[in-house]
């Protein structure tokens, strides 16, 4: 398989992949603000944040497998570009399991719980679209990264 078409395959997928978590993202907003209102609801957020934590961890096994090469080798910002994808899905999973925790055990009012899960979704939410802009966005391959702090 050519590269090219290598890379347009990975594109599609990430795209597939990132309409799923916006999916489940959004579900778990709307059931964490309906277990607001009904606390026998909150079973549904621990369902939802479930879903979430699985298709999460497949999308980015599936960038640490196909997508970390390509950015490697684009230029000479390659190793940076894989640094900071790698540092994102650490963040990211951390988050996640620290949400899965609070939803299952009582520690978090469901007020606290939807206010963690909306502050989780407007992060994570900005997070895909930058994924969409800097990997699905043919123009922007080989492009500076950005970055969020200079030091000195």
């Amino acid at each position: 398989m050519s590269s090219m078409i290598e890379a347009l395959e990975v594109r599609r997928r990430i795209s597939t992949d990132l309409a799923v978590l916006r999916s489940l993202t959004r579900a778990l907003v709307q059931v964490a603000r309906a277990a607001e209102q009904d606390e026998r609801q909150r079973p549904l957020i621990c369902d939802v944040l479930a879903q979430l934590c699985s298709e999460v961890n497949r999308h980015f096994a599936y960038e640490e497998e196909f997508v970390v090469p390509l950015l490697r080798d684009t230029d000479a910002w390659g190793p940076v570009r894989v640094e900071q994808l790698c540092k994102e899905h650490d963040e990211q999973r951390s988050v996640l399991v620290t949400l899965a925790a609070d939803a299952q055990g009582q520690a978090r009012n469901v007020e606290e719980l939807t206010d963690e899960i909306e502050w989780f979704f407007t992060r994570f939410e900005r997070a895909m679209s930058d994924e969409e802009d800097g990997l699905l966005n043919a123009e922007s391959v080989g492009a500076e990264p950005c970055i969020d702090q200079i030091d000195g």
